[in-house]
């Protein structure tokens, strides 16, 4: 029985050199598919899409490095000073106490207009004090101390409300002419106990 193993290994080796000899020993491997060669006009035929450039996106503008958000507690700026305020509210409280908050604006309109004019001093300290201009100059009461209406009224008036022309540069107490001066004065408007005329 052994020897009958042995011969058929033997029979078997043998088989596989003579298969290594046929092939020219080399190892029984398919061979590649030939590499194929594409001619002029088929790479031609051949789309060949060229690639987009990628867009870049534009930069956004830099931020400030120190931005600084304006502060609540600054002042607003104002065109008038603490002593414009100071005058005009004693002259309006001294001529239109008790008047309407229209008609206290008004007496505020005239002052300021008489100092845009060109035709009076040019302050509403030097319009107030003008020689004989307002009574409650020669009388003192311009002195006193204004009513909380009268210093609102000319804060308003002085941050440009205005009930009157600006060309209203007069104004007597009363509906009604009664002087000589008075009559010749063409009549703009009559508020409360005031008529004010150009």
């Amino acid at each position: 029985m052994k020897k009958r193993y042995a011969i058929a290994v033997i029979m078997l080796m043998l088989l596989s050199l003579v298969t290594v000899r046929d092939n020219g020993g080399k190892e029984d491997h398919p061979s590649p598919a030939p590499i194929r060669s594409f001619d002029t006009y088929e790479l031609r035929a051949l789309k060949l899409e060229t690639p987009k450039p990628i867009q870049r996106l534009p930069k956004s503008p830099a931020k400030p490095k120190h931005q600084v958000a304006p502060s609540i507690e600054e002042p607003i700026s104002k065109s008038y000073s603490d002593d414009d305020l100071y005058w005009l509210s004693r002259i309006v409280s001294a001529e239109a106490k008790g008047e309407p908050i229209k008609g206290q604006i008004a007496v505020a309109n005239v002052v300021l207009n008489r100092v845009a004019s060109g035709k009076f001093p040019g302050t509403i300290k030097g319009v107030i004090f003008a020689k004989g201009q307002f009574s409650p100059v020669s009388n003192g009461s311009v002195y006193d101390k204004p009513t909380k209406e009268a210093i609102e009224s000319a804060e308003k008036a002085l941050n440009g409300a205005k009930v009157i022309e600006k060309d209203v540069y007069y104004f007597f107490e009363g509906r009604s002419a009664t002087s000589r001066w008075s009559k010749s004065r063409k009549v703009a408007a009559r508020i409360g106990h005031h008529t004010f005329t150009y």
